[in-house]
């Protein structure tokens, strides 16, 4: 059987693989194709969609759309001794949820067994002596393929800020140097990732590929199975799911998040249906971290990259490395200011509570 993993990284089409996984579960079976459950919703969900012939299933929660994340977490929790996060709940063990894989690929004897968790590219710096031996143990007899998108640090850490905002953390501004913080963490060694999964699967072939390729590729779930060479076309619109925040909003939604912790969610979702009423800034035009971040970002992740391309026996796998130091044309805060004057307009009239509608209107920008 052969075996393929999507290790991630983040913010690089992992939600849209696994809702296409999830939702297309009976589809993919009939083609030899497993995306194993690891608990009981999952198994359930799964049961049903054969049983009602379901070829579009809905999926009924995180355990049942990520169940790999379920795993990763699970498998961190275990190896540092810490909670898994709350949208993961009732799991069982790692020994079986890694157990329930097992069997399932044993009575359903597929071609191909699908793995799919961003979070498992954490392994490279959380808990990893531990969680990369049971790794191996469980999976290095397979025919195993390994693909990882990365994407250029600076696009990556702007948009995993962003997701981090939305997860309603309380957080420094990147203009003021927060990605200092992830310098050594997986969200900046992207060569860490190569080298803990290599050791534990010698024997994978390992499939790294740029996010900006995957794009022009046709999307993220169209590249992964062009990719992990298995014989299945997707022939369904490549999902746009885990919407970003416009960075625009960044600042708007920082400090909601420090003023407002008890309507964090909702001023999140006022804020992500905003971006679709009132004219904000594009992307492409707003500054997030400054020059003199910017410098100092691609000073720190040079030497990751030439470890990165070193290790895949490139001259360099991202070309567009010296952008890194570029900045975009409007700061961040007057991209803000702008989109704050036109939110306090929207706001009268679609704020969902008064606390955001006052927030909105009370909102003073400071550098």
């Amino acid at each position: 059987m052969k075996l393929a993993f999507f290790i991630g990284h983040h913010k690089t089409g992992s939600t849209s693989i696994q809702t296409y996984l999830a939702t297309h579960y009976l589809r993919l079976l009939k083609a030899g194709i497993l995306y194993p459950a690891v608990e009981s919703s999952g198994m359930a969900s799964n049961l049903a969609t054969v049983l009602q012939a379901n070829a579009h299933a809905p999926v009924v929660n995180l355990n049942v759309r990520e169940p790999h994340n379920a795993l990763a977490f699970g498998l961190i929790s275990e190896a540092l001794k810490r909670e898994v996060p709350p949208w993961h709940k009732n799991l069982p063990s790692g020994f079986q949820m890694f157990e329930m894989i097992d069997a399932q690929i044993h009575a359903l004897a597929p071609k191909h067994t699908i793995i799919c968790s961003e979070v498992m590219s954490r392994f490279a710096e959380q808990g990893w002596p531990k969680i990369m031996p049971r790794i191996r143990a469980r999976f290095a007899h397979h025919d195993c393929s390994i693909v990882l998108n990365l994407r250029r640090i600076d696009d990556y850490l702007a948009s995993w800020h962003l997701q981090v905002l939305k997860f309603g953390a309380v957080v420094d501004p990147l203009r003021h140097g927060a990605q200092a913080k992830f310098y050594q963490t997986a969200h900046f060694q992207y060569d860490s990732i190569l080298t803990r999964w290599s050791q534990a699967l010698p024997q994978a072939r390992m499939v790294v590929r740029n996010y900006a390729d995957v794009m022009a590729a046709g999307g993220s779930v169209v590249d992964f199975f062009a990719q992990s060479q298995i014989d299945y076309a997707p022939t369904e619109p490549n999902p746009h799911l885990n919407t970003s925040l416009p960075y625009a909003l960044a600042e708007i939604l920082r400090q909601a998040n420090i003023a407002l912790p008890a309507h964090r969610s909702e001023m999140l979702n006022y804020l992500l249906g905003a971006a679709h009423r009132v004219d904000l800034i594009p992307n492409a035009e707003v500054e997030l971290f400054g020059a003199t971040h910017r410098a100092a970002l691609l000073n720190a992740f040079a030497p990751v990259h030439k470890r990165l391309s070193d290790f895949l026996g490139l001259e360099a796998f991202f070309h567009d490395l010296d952008q890194v130091s570029l900045c975009r044309p409007i700061p961040e805060m007057t991209a803000a200011a702008a989109a704050l004057q036109a939110l306090r307009q929207d706001a009268a009239e679609n704020a969902p509570s008064a606390e955001v509608r006052d927030f909105v209107k009370a909102l003073v920008l400071e550098p």
